[in-house]
């Protein structure tokens, strides 16, 4: 394929936003920031309802009566889908698309992503707990194992590893020498000489043949 006919092709971006304001907020954020670094990018933001009647039948139990029904929960959700619709559309200059579909969430956005040939698929992650963990399980974990394309997860940036035992929190003094430094220097005059995971770091590295390494291009 020549460069010029790659250059007019249409990339299309697909995000997939839900009722927490905040994460959708996130992931609209990021795929703007995305879509600049496309000629033509096309932009699709998905809302799916999933009815609870239905999530319950998947669990294997029927809601109490007190639920009501998702037909309800219709033009709340049009409303919200829109409003982001509107706001993307003014932030990135660019005709937005905005898809209502009422289905299983991941299911939904795939199958979308399939019939838009989607490029590139973003979606939020935030920690959820309760019912709605089990019933509906992690969205985004379901769109990276089917979806036919790239997909980004976005989380707000957290530093603290304390959900992973496996993984050493930063060190507070690299994280200054970092932000001082504005990056050209990694580490702190504690871990200069003996960083607990060594690494070899260079500015312009001649072999990429051996060890750990990492290379910067030159200023």
């Amino acid at each position: 394929m020549s460069s010029s006919l790659q250059a007019s092709t249409p990339s299309v971006l697909l995000i997939a936003i839900d009722e927490t304001v905040e994460t959708a907020q996130q992931v609209i954020a990021y795929a703007e920031n995305l879509a600049r670094c496309y000629s033509q990018p096309q932009i699709h933001i998905v809302y799916v309802i999933e009815p609870i009647a239905a999530t319950a039948a998947v669990a294997g139990f029927t809601p109490p009566a007190m639920f009501p029904s998702f037909w309800q929960d219709v033009e709340p959700a049009r409303n919200y889908l829109q409003q982001h619709v509107e706001t993307t559309s003014k932030s990135t200059l660019l005709p937005v698309t905005g898809h209502l579909i009422v289905g299983i969430p991941w299911q939904e956005i795939v199958q979308l992503a399939v019939h838009l040939g989607a490029d590139t698929v973003l979606v939020g992650s935030h920690s959820s707990s309760g019912l709605a963990r089990l019933l509906l399980g992690s969205v985004s974990e379901a769109v990276v194992r089917k979806a036919p394309c790239p997909v980004c997860v976005v989380r707000p940036k957290q530093v603290e590893a304390s959900n992973v035992p496996e993984i050493e929190p930063p060190c507070p003094d690299c994280l200054v020498t970092q932000r001082a430094s504005k990056g050209a220097s990694l580490w702190c005059s504690r871990h200069t000489e003996h960083h607990p995971h060594a690494h070899t770091y260079h500015h312009n590295g001649e072999t990429f043949g051996m060890g750990s390494q990492t290379f910067r291009s030159a200023q």
